[in-house]
């Protein structure tokens, strides 16, 4: 993982010990003072903003997809198959306060800025929306895998790309 600065120079580089696959699997706060990273072998990081490591927590099997508040106080994490098809749920500490078990692997993400609301996609061809405390309000089934999700603000939209070659606009229940 590498850190640019506004000008496109190298400010540092992290070597998480196995791949990081693509932009679902950082996420970085509003100030830019915690980065999260997501390894391949299930493993999350969270560093400072010299690239230390705070902190990491062991996801699961496959690191699927994460996602953090502007705060870095909660971080969603997706964790793909092994035993279990996951969304867990992070406080700022890494450590967890949630899990939520679904039908197939999570490859997708979202949490509001307050952490009220956590949106994800699956290989079970679901979107998934879940309060900040983890109980399901509603799950949507679609055609195939789910590989994007996005929430607004507020929690009142979940937008959702599928395999299906449809794009679905989801009423958020608030």
């Amino acid at each position: 993982v590498y850190f640019l600065n506004g000008q496109g120079d190298l400010l540092w580089s992290f070597e998480s010990g196995d791949d990081v696959w693509s932009a679902r699997d950082v996420a970085i706060t509003q100030d830019g003072s915690r980065v999260m990273v997501g390894s391949m072998l299930g493993r999350v990081f969270l560093l400072d903003a010299e690239g230390h490591v705070l902190w990491s927590h062991y996801a699961g099997f496959l690191f699927g997809a994460g996602a953090m508040t502007p705060d870095g106080s909660r971080i969603v994490v997706g964790e793909s198959g092994g035993p279990a098809n996951t969304i867990r749920f992070l406080d700022g500490h890494g450590d967890r306060l949630w899990s939520f078990e679904t039908g197939g692997w999570v490859v997708a993400v979202a949490v509001t800025p307050d952490g009220s609301r956590v949106a994800a996609g699956s290989f079970d061809g679901k979107v998934y929306l879940l309060t900040g405390e983890g109980d399901l309000l509603w799950s949507f089934q679609t055609g195939d895998t789910v590989r994007a999700v996005a929430i607004t603000a507020d929690g009142s939209r979940v937008l959702a790309g599928s395999e299906d070659r449809n794009v679905y606009l989801l009423d958020g229940g608030n």
